[in-house]
């Protein structure tokens, strides 16, 4: 019986205390957040020696001890042999985690270009290249994908055909900015920047028919695929939006995956190319859609914009979701004041009701200043035309009911 018990007690311990060897303590974590580094290091040195089964929510917590070492190096030998440690947790981490540690290969590949005095060019492209073609899923950071643009650029630019291979790249980098924004909307200012960093690199391939002719030559394979097609239906409406094959693609990318943006694009190439009445339902559905709500009201804005002169009131209705979804949005009060300048014509008034709504459109305008201070000397410039077209002598309180669609009583 006392041996049965001391065998049990002997399973018991090991059980336990290897359990807690295989979890950093929590004097780990507080050294890391007093940037006590060179104690957070012995901690964590020991729990690799002490922990023979490692979960990745612990592992993943070392990646800060390695960043702070090549931070803290004193000199360039000192940092390369940090960087390869580095590397080596990079390595060690997709071994014990193949399924989960994905981001690590864009990791690995960074890092390599970021301290790419101490690799070879080649090193570095192979690197990437593993990541994005067999690990694409690990391209996460804006960062990591910009560099991967810049290595194969770099490639690209100095080899025959380099034209349409920069292209293939554009559009295959462009198609995970896409894929991207959908997944992680916190980060999509940082994807719409990275696309127009590549636009800026690649003006001039995208500027010339050479454009033209990759979006006619496009492959099946390549058009099936939802997010590639869409960012080049997004570069088509940058640089070819008046081209008859931006609403032949913009129609594909919309048929195949329905979306805020793929209905946008397609309301712009109908807009372009066939008839605003045709693009109004698309651009209404684009509206539906958006969740993001700057965005939503930008492209309200637009859609505004281009039916202004001709439907006022439908101008106006856009203006007001415009302002519903981002009343900070000082465009939209700007706008706002010219529809209504414009509604003086379409509503055929004169004199009293038309000075009423000049008095109208200049205390909309002046809205602007309050939503977003930057504009306060624009919305006053604006604001003092429109009331120099009112000859109401001041100091007369007047008071105006103004009929058409507009419908407000003006006093001033």
């Amino acid at each position: 019986m006392r041996t049965n018990w001391t065998l049990w007690m002997c399973i018991f311990c090991a059980t336990v205390f290897g359990q807690k060897d295989c979890v950093l303590t929590k004097d780990f974590d507080t050294a890391i957040d007093l940037k006590n580094f060179e104690e957070a290091s012995a901690l964590w040195k020991n729990y690799l020696a002490q922990c023979e089964s490692k979960t990745e929510a612990e592992y993943k917590k070392g990646e800060v001890i390695y960043t702070a070492s090549i931070e803290n190096a004193k000199d360039p030998k000192s940092k390369k042999n940090e960087v390869d440690a580095l590397l080596g947790y990079y390595n060690q981490y997709n071994a014990l985690f193949p399924n989960n540690g994905m981001e690590m290969f864009s990791k690995l590949a960074f890092v390599m270009y970021t301290y790419k005095d101490d690799f070879k060019t080649e090193q570095i492209k192979k690197a990437f290249e593993l990541a994005f073609k067999e690990k694409r899923e690990s391209f996460r950071e804006p960062s990591y994908l910009l560099a991967y643009f810049e290595v194969q650029y770099q490639n690209f630019h100095k080899g025959e055909n380099g034209e349409q291979k920069l292209l293939a790249l554009y559009f295959d980098v462009a198609a995970k900015c896409t894929f991207n924004r959908l997944k992680f909307p916190e980060f999509s200012s940082e994807y719409d920047a990275l696309l127009q960093t590549m636009q800026v690199r690649l003006k001039d391939q995208l500027n010339r028919m050479s454009l033209d002719a990759f979006a006619h030559k496009a492959d099946q394979k390549e058009l099936s695929n939802p997010f590639w097609i869409q960012g080049l239906v997004e570069t088509l409406a940058a640089f070819c939006e008046m081209d008859p094959i931006f609403l032949t693609r913009a129609e594909q990318s919309y048929q195949l995956e329905k979306n805020a943006a793929t209905a946008y694009y397609y309301a712009v190439a109908l807009k372009n190319q066939e008839s605003l009445d045709k693009a109004l339902a698309y651009f209404d559905e684009s509206l539906t859609l958006e969740k993001q709500n700057a965005l939503k009201s930008d492209r309200a804005c637009q859609v505004s914009m281009y039916l202004l002169g001709s439907d006022n009131k439908s101008a106006m209705n856009y203006l007001q979701q415009a302002q519903i979804a981002d009343p900070k949005n000082a465009k939209v009060s700007l706008l706002m004041g010219e529809v209504y300048v414009n509604a003086i014509k379409e509503c055929d008034l004169e004199g009293k009701p038309a000075e009423a709504v000049y008095i109208l459109a200049a205390k909309t305008v002046l809205k602007a200043a309050e939503a977003d201070k930057r504009y306060a000397a624009a919305a006053q410039k604006k604001a003092d035309e429109y009331r120099k077209k009112v000859t109401t002598p001041a100091g007369k309180k007047t008071s105006v009911v103004v009929g058409c669609w507009i419908n407000q009583t003006v006093n001033w």
